[in-house]
């Protein structure tokens, strides 16, 4: 374990030496030992093996003096965790001056010496003699008056926001205590001990040995129950109502009113609003049952019983005249009930048989509905100012229903599409999967018509990195006459154009069936311009290039120079360097009057001599050293120059005799024109 690799992570200094340090009662026998714990980790992850320690308490933060060693072998790791007794194994703690200044602790871990030393902040003068020194304990970080707050910590868990934590705050002389991170109390405490008092915002607990407070105050009314023999006034201007009262029991009223004076005049009850609310409000769960407005109006959801006979009995009566009814208040002029279960709410009947009047008759003067039924799931039935009817059911007819227009859902008619939201919108919409048309017809499957000035059809494949097309045809039809694709233009502009800015062809056709016999371009015209132009404005590249096999047959470059490409099999034209091309090796040998007929009848010529010189010189042909070679020529006494190249230099020499044409054999090269 390295010394910059592994380190010793104490609990925090403070809190670990008031644990271990903290004396015992003066009366009892101070054991001579202090109970280490630590923390230890190896390149980062927590020790977990057995290892050795060597304690050492010193003088000085370099251990130049030492006052005892203790030297621990084969401590137990779990996790990083550990704690040892200093004192059980060689360290004489008795025999360290505590009091006579600052001690610090050296560790070693496994022969490296941890540094710093670790000061040892709190002087435990218990360890001092047994009792011949007045027990003290220093808690000072800075030990020079005001200035860095001293605080005792209480881990738990292994957040520190579940610490509690009492810090003392050395600027104001306060202690605070805080419990998961959140100030739960401050005690401020005189400067002068013969102030002899304490403040809190609150104090917890028992209470019972204060003094200056009442524990029982018969003047107040006991929340659990009491007689007030005063008046209770209440004042409350809040949204909150000035009293409530609640009673849970089942046997009393929540509120009894009464006046027990038999020679009292005044009301049990007064009740008054300066407002513009309810003067009473009586509600049960199932809602308002009785109330008084602020006018004097009483509402009731139940009966209202009356002794006197003129007047109908709101259980059950028979009017025998007209009921009128003239009301030109906000709420209805007539609201009829029904809570039984086997009878309607009103029900209207002509009963005699010559009335030829309607049995119920609705008008409106205003701009409401004429008709409104509705349940408790909402309206359900409505005829509107002008006539229309809506109805949130199924309509059913025995005959049928005529209208200028039908609303609501008609998923239910039929013989016509409902709203399908699967579909697109004629007056325009977007499509996120494929449309396949198929349509039979003798016109068009597909008609795009734009007379606004924009694009009739336009496609946009921007962003398709796959190998397809951004327009896709395919047909099979068999008729000769019939096209794949047909462009008409009556007007001026081009019939097509094909543009592209980016590295592909402008154009490109091919048939793909080799048995066809068809052109793939086929091009004619009725009329005095030309079937094919073509402008090249670049700086380079060809104006024609035709191919066969992929191999380039006739080529006009941007210069106007038309070449005839193509090398036939077993020749070369130096890689495209010449406008000619040379066998790749020489033929057999013979005289001279067949390699002049053979190279003719290939559709070339017996090599003359800057052909043969130039191919020698490129190495474009094999050869064997010292080969000689019939080439055109004109020099000497023959028509043939015989050439010879022995790998290093191409030599020519003339014949010796012109009867050598006819007796000498030599190989040869045939060269062609491209």
């Amino acid at each position: 374990m390295s010394a910059t690799k592994s380190r010793l992570r104490r609990l925090a200094a403070i809190t670990l030496l008031f644990l271990l340090f903290q004396p015992p009662p003066l009366l009892a026998a101070t054991p001579q030992k202090i109970n280490y714990q630590g923390y230890l980790k190896s390149g980062g992850v927590p020790v977990d093996v057995a290892t050795n320690f060597v304690f050492k308490v010193c003088g000085d933060a370099g251990c130049l003096v030492t006052y005892c060693t203790e030297t621990a072998n084969s401590v137990t790791v779990t996790k990083g965790r550990f704690n040892w007794l200093i004192g059980t194994a060689g360290c004489n703690l008795t025999a360290v001056p505590w009091a006579s200044g600052p001690l610090y602790l050296q560790i070693t871990v496994n022969g490296t010496v941890l540094s710093p030393s670790e000061e040892i902040v709190s002087a435990p003068y218990a360890l001092d003699m047994d009792g011949t020194t007045e027990v003290a304990f220093l808690l000072d970080r800075d030990n020079t008056g005001a200035g860095v707050n001293s605080r005792v910590a209480f881990q738990r868990g292994t957040s520190n926001a579940s610490d509690a934590m009492i810090t003392w705050d050395e600027a104001v002389d306060e202690f605070i205590l805080t419990s998961d991170g959140t100030n739960f109390a401050t005690i401020t405490v005189g400067t002068v001990l013969s102030d002899n008092f304490a403040s809190a915002t609150t104090y917890y607990g028992d209470g019972s040995n204060l003094t200056g407070i009442s524990a029982n105050d018969t003047t107040k009314v006991l929340k659990t129950g009491d007689t007030m023999t005063g008046a209770l006034i209440i004042s409350q201007g809040g949204a909150t109502s000035s009293v409530s009262i609640y009673q849970s029991g089942t046997t009393d009223p929540a509120a009894y009113v009464s006046v027990t004076g038999a020679g009292n005049a005044q009301p049990s009850l007064v009740v008054g609003h300066q407002g513009t609310g309810k003067l009473i409000q009586a509600w049960t769960g199932a809602g308002d049952r009785f109330i008084v407005d602020n006018s004097g109006n009483i509402y009731a959801s139940g009966t209202l019983t009356l002794t006197n006979d003129n007047l109908v009995n709101t259980t059950g009566d028979t009017m025998t005249g007209a009921l009128y009814v003239s009301q030109g208040a906000a709420t209805s002029s007539v609201s009829v009930y029904q809570s039984g279960t086997t009878d309607p709410a009103a029900y209207v009947a002509v009963t005699g048989a010559a009335n030829a009047q309607p049995s119920l008759v609705v008008g409106h003067q205003g701009t409401g509905k004429l008709i409104q039924a509705w349940t408790g799931a909402g309206d359900r039935f409505i005829v509107d100012n002008s006539g229309n009817i809506y109805a949130s059911g199924t309509l059913n007819l025995t005959s049928y229903a005529t209208a200028t227009t039908y609303y609501g859902d008609g998923s239910n008619l039929t013989g016509i599409s409902s709203n399908d939201a699967t579909k697109v919108l004629k007056t325009g919409d977007s499509m996120t999967g494929p449309l396949y048309i198929g349509f039979d017809t003798a016109t068009a499957t597909l008609h795009l018509k734009n007379a606004g000035g924009g694009n009739a059809l336009y496609i946009d494949n921007i962003g398709n990195t796959v190998a397809t097309a951004s327009v896709y045809i395919t047909t099979n039809n068999t008729n000769s006459s019939s096209y794949a694709l047909r462009v008409n233009h009556s007007g001026a502009g081009d019939t097509i154009s094909s543009y592209t800015d980016g590295t592909g062809r402008g154009g490109y056709f091919q048939i793909a069936n080799v048995s066809s016999g068809s052109d793939a371009v086929y091009g004619t015209t009725n009329g005095t311009g030309t079937v094919y132009f073509g402008n090249h404005t670049g700086a380079s590249g060809n104006l024609v290039v035709l191919q066969s096999g992929g191999v380039d047959k006739f080529v006009v470059d941007n210069g106007g120079v038309i070449t005839k490409s193509g090398c036939p099999a077993n020749t070369n034209d130096n890689g495209g360097t010449w406008r000619w091309c040379v066998d790749n090796a020489p033929r057999a040998a013979a005289t001279f009057v067949t390699p002049v007929t053979t190279c003719a009848n290939a559709g070339g010529m017996l090599c003359n001599y800057g052909e043969w010189i130039a191919a020698c010189m490129a190495n474009a042909f094999t050869y064997t050293q010292f080969e000689v070679h019939w080439v055109n020529g004109d020099f000497g006494n023959g028509a043939a120059l015989t050439m010879t190249s022995d790998g290093v230099t191409c030599n020519v020499g003339t014949l010796g005799s012109g009867n050598d044409l006819w007796t000498v054999s030599h190989t040869y090269l045939c060269c062609f024109p491209k």
